[in-house]
């Protein structure tokens, strides 16, 4: 079934770092995440594979061993089950969509549990 929506009409909610809004499908999930300047994400794997497309604001991602430097447009696929670390380097904030695929199931209900508490089950 096709599903068509907008940013606009998905709940925003605040977790501990950042701005998010997500969707899910059958197969994948879509998050926007609108962090904080200088925030910082715990390090976390997952069995999902994840593509970040970083839209604006510049970070360091520390991916396994690795280090990258990311800035608005670079594209970081994570492969699933290596920890991965996003530090904020700008003042600002950075935006970046995050699709992970198969649907990231546990952080859609952290966000539909979000959305019950701060928008009342909308």
């Amino acid at each position: 079934m096709t599903k068509i929506t907008n940013f606009d009409e998905i709940p925003t909610v605040r977790n501990i770092v950042s701005f998010q809004e997500m969707i899910s499908g059958e197969n994948l999930s879509l998050l926007r995440n609108s962090f904080d300047g200088h925030a910082v994400m715990p390090p976390h794997a997952h069995p999902m594979e994840q593509l970040n497309i970083f839209l604006q604001g510049t970070a360091e991602v520390k991916l396994g061993d690795e280090i990258i430097h990311v800035k608005s447009g670079d594209i970081v696929i994570y492969p699933p089950n290596v920890e991965h670390q996003t530090t904020v380097t700008s003042d600002g904030p950075m935006i970046v969509l995050e699709i992970f695929s198969p649907k990231h199931e546990v952080l859609q209900a952290k966000y539909d549990n979000f959305v019950k508490e701060q928008h009342g089950g909308q």
